[in-house]
């Protein structure tokens, strides 16, 4: 029976091979971009969803306008807007800022330049991530302070938890304090392998403090805000 509808479709292909070219065609455009849809749905609706109350986190972005340019978006601020949101809006529960730099990072013979987060104590409140090792949130108290991912422990101590070992950070000793699970592979907006106390005296959070930037954000003078809601609010209460 199964033969015989296979044998029909087939001689209904062969006489009509342009209009069954066409539909064959379409058929694969129309899964693909099922498949791409649904790949993408998927991607948004799970993003950075490794974090624990990832819904009641949120990035603070800035908007510059200059006079005759439309307004310019930007997911990097002020670093005096952590402090106020902290002092203005009561409904959050925490904030903090992460500043992207690039660092000479050396353990011994073991050298490279990596992509790291300045950050400050209460990133780990703030987007707390799986721990392998130690104690994320008191590590950023200190100033010299060091949370690793794991593949980045394992690179330069050969171990996944190298607690109290020191790594130099352009140069100057820092003290690994706790190691966090490695970031996805995609769907985060995380780069960094490594977060440093911005607490620390040469990190780049306390240099543009110490110069008092003007208000023209960049990648070098801006950071990352990060606010976390108290449970129970909702971003519409914000601006209510």
């Amino acid at each position: 029976m199964v033969g015989n509808y296979i044998a029909a479709a087939l001689r209904s292909l062969r006489r009509n091979r342009l209009h069954a070219a066409i539909s064959i065609v379409g058929l694969a455009f129309g899964i693909t971009a099922a498949l791409l849809t649904a790949l993408i749905l998927r991607s948004e609706l799970t993003y950075d969803h490794f974090i624990e109350g990832h819904e009641r986190t949120y990035l603070v972005g800035s908007r510059m306008t200059m006079p005759g340019q439309p307004p310019m978006w930007a997911d990097v601020s002020q670093l005096k807007l952590a402090s106020l949101l902290k002092e203005n809006v009561q409904q959050l529960e925490s904030v903090t800022r992460l500043m992207n730099a690039r660092v000479s990072v050396r353990n011994g013979e073991i050298q490279a330049f990596e992509r790291l987060y300045w950050a400050d104590p209460p990133t780990f409140e703030v987007l707390p991530m799986p721990v392998v090792a130690g104690d994320p949130v008191a590590s950023l108290k200190n100033a010299d302070g060091l949370v690793l991912t794991r593949s980045t422990a394992r690179k330069y101590f050969s171990r996944d938890a190298p607690l109290g070992a020191t790594l130099l950070i352009d140069g100057t000793p820092m003290k690994v304090s706790a190691v966090v699970a490695d970031l996805p592979d995609r769907g985060t907006q995380f780069e960094a392998a490594i977060y440093a106390s911005a607490l620390a005296s040469f990190s780049g959070i306390s240099r543009v403090e110490r110069a008092e930037p003007d208000f023209m954000v960049t990648e070098q003078n801006g950071a990352r805000v990060y606010a976390r809601l108290a449970p129970g609010i909702s971003p519409a209460s914000l601006t209510e």
